[in-house]
C-alpha cells in the first residue's frame, strides 16, 4: 500500500514538474507593423535630386544613420560621385553630393545607398531622373 501511494505522490510531483515547465517556455509575440506608401523626398531617408550635378540624402528618422556607401547600379563600375564614406548623418540634417559623370548618361541608372544606424540597416535605391545641367 505504501508503495502505491509513493507511486501516486511521484506521478503527481512530476507531473505538475512538467506543466510549469512549458507554462514558462511559452510565449506570444505580437508586432503589429504598418505600410505607407510616401514620396522619395520624404521617406525615411530620403534622396532627392537638384538641377544639375547634384543629389541630396536626407535623414527624415529620429536616430543617427550612418552612410557606408553610394555607388552607381550598373555592369560598369563607374566613378560617378564624389563622396567620402562612411559620414554620419544627425536626425533631420541632410548632405549635398556631387555628380562627376555627366548627368545626360545617368538617367534612369539607379544609385544605391547603403545605411546602418543603432538597431538596423536598410539598403535604398533610386532611379536617377532626367537631370538638366545649370547653366
Amino acid at each position: 500500500m505504501r508503495l502505491i501511494v509513493s507511486l501516486s505522490v511521484i506521478f503527481i510531483f512530476m507531473s505538475l514538474l512538467v506543466v510549469h515547465s512549458t507554462s514558462f517556455s511559452t510565449t506570444k509575440v505580437k508586432n503589429e507593423a504598418t505600410l505607407s506608401v510616401t514620396t522619395e523626398s520624404n521617406a525615411l531617408i530620403a534622396i532627392s535630386y537638384t538641377n544639375g550635378k547634384k543629389f541630396e540624402i536626407r535623414n527624415n528618422t529620429n536616430r543617427t544613420i550612418v552612410v557606408e556607401n553610394v555607388e552607381l547600379m550598373s555592369e560598369t563600375k563607374n566613378d560617378i560621385i564624389n563622396v567620402n564614406v562612411p559620414f554620419s548623418l544627425t536626425p533631420g540634417s541632410s548632405r549635398e553630393l556631387n555628380i562627376t559623370a555627366d548627368p545626360k548618361e545617368l538617367t534612369g541608372k539607379v544609385i544605391e545607398v547603403k545605411t546602418h544606424w543603432n538597431g538596423g540597416s536598410a539598403i535604398v535605391k533610386s532611379t536617377i531622373p532626367n537631370l538638366q545641367e545649370n547653366k
